[in-house]
C-alpha cells in the first residue's frame, strides 16, 4: 500500500481508543516519562505518528501484563518489542494479536493480517480464533470506525480479510457428513441490510455440525420466504440484525416475520446480531429465539 494512502497521525484521542489507555495517563507518561515526542499544530494540539502509535500499544501491553510503567519506560523500543514477544508466547494474549491485526488495518497490509491470521490458526481451530480473537477485533473496528478514529475503508478492509479466511473454512465444510433429522437452516438479511460477515459465520457454525443450510445473503424480502414454509422439514429461518431493520420498524418486522413464516407450521426464526437484544422478550417464543451472544447460538444448535 503507497504510504500517502495510509493513516500516519493521530490525537490523543485516537490513541486513548486505539489503546483503551485513557487520553490522562497517556499525558502523563509522556510528561513524567518521556515516553512519547508529539509534533504539535499550531494552536498546540499534540498528534502522534504510527511510530509511537506502535510503542504504546506495546506500552499499554505490557502494563496489562503487570509490569510498572516507570520499568516499561527504562526500556528501548528493541527491548521493549522483545518483552512483548516474550510475553506474548508465554500467554497466547489474545490483546496483543488485536493490536497486530490493528496495526495491519491501519495500513492496509494484507501480508501482515494474513500472517497474523496464520500464527493464530497454527495454535488454536479456526471456531477459537474467531470467537477469541477475530470477534472481538471486529467489533472494535467498529466502534473506531463510528467515533471517527478509523475510517469506513478501514473497516472494509477487516471485513474483508476476515471474511476472505471465513470463506475458506466454509468451503472445507463441503465434506461434513449432514446428520439426520436435523432442521433446514435458511439465512437470509432483511431488506437494506448488507453486512453480511455475521451471517457467514453461522453458515460455517452450522455446517461444521452436519446440517443442511440454504445462504440466501442480503436484502431478502419476508414475503420471498414464504415458499418455503410448506416444507415438510423443518425449516429454521435465520437472521443476523446489525443496522436493519432501523429501531422504529424491528417490531413491526418481527410482528410481520412470525405472522408470514411461523403462523401455520412448526417452524422457527432466530435472530442473531447486535440489535437482537433490541427485540422485546414478549414477542420471543420457543418458536422465536433472540441470541446477543455467538456462545448461546452455538449451544442451541448443539442441542438440536
Amino acid at each position: 500500500m503507497s504510504p500517502e494512502y495510509i493513516q500516519s497521525t493521530f490525537s490523543t484521542k485516537d490513541l486513548a481508543l486505539l489503546s483503551g489507555i485513557k487520553a490522562h495517563t497517556i499525558r502523563m507518561w509522556e510528561k513524567r516519562y518521556n515516553l512519547f515526542d508529539p509534533d504539535r499544530t499550531q494552536t498546540n494540539i499534540r498528534t502522534y505518528d504510527l511510530k509511537e502509535l506502535k510503542k504504546l500499544l506495546n506500552v499499554a501491553y505490557l502494563v496489562r501484563q503487570g509490569a510498572r510503567i516507570s520499568s516499561v519506560a527504562e526500556l528501548t523500543e528493541t527491548q521493549m518489542q522483545k518483552q512483548v514477544e516474550k510475553e506474548v508466547a508465554k500467554k497466547q494474549s489474545g490483546d496483543y494479536h488485536q493490536e497486530a491485526l490493528l496495526m495491519a488495518t491501519l495500513g492496509y497490509d494484507v501480508a501482515a493480517f494474513q500472517g497474523v491470521l496464520k500464527k493464530l490458526l497454527q495454535q488454536d481451530s479456526f471456531e477459537q480464533v474467531y470467537g477469541q480473537i477475530l470477534l472481538p477485533f471486529i467489533q472494535n473496528v467498529g466502534m473506531l470506525w463510528h467515533s471517527g478514529t478509523l475510517d469506513l475503508t478501514h473497516e472494509h478492509f477487516a471485513t474483508q480479510m476476515i471474511q476472505r479466511q471465513l470463506l475458506l473454512h466454509t468451503a472445507a465444510l463441503d465434506v461434513v457428513p449432514k446428520r439426520a433429522e436435523t432442521p433446514f437452516f435458511i439465512l437470509f438479511l432483511p431488506d437494506n441490510e448488507i453486512h453480511a460477515l455475521g451471517l457467514e459465520l453461522a453458515q460455517y457454525l452450522i455446517l461444521k455440525r452436519g446440517m443442511d443450510v440454504l445462504m440466501l445473503g442480503p436484502s431478502v424480502p419476508l414475503d420471498g420466504l414464504t415458499k418455503f414454509t410448506t416444507s415438510a422439514q423443518k425449516v429454521v429461518f435465520l437472521s443476523f440484525f446489525t443496522v436493519r431493520p432501523a429501531a422504529p420498524d424491528l417490531v413491526h418486522y418481527i410482528q410481520e416475520a412470525k405472522a408470514l413464516l411461523l403462523a401455520q407450521n412448526a417452524h422457527a426464526l432466530w435472530i442473531l446480531g447486535a440489535r437482537a437484544g433490541e427485540i422485546p422478550d414478549a414477542l420471543c417464543s420457543p418458536q422465536l429465539l433472540k441470541f446477543t451472544a455467538i456462545p448461546s447460538f452455538i449451544r442451541a444448535l448443539e442441542a438440536l
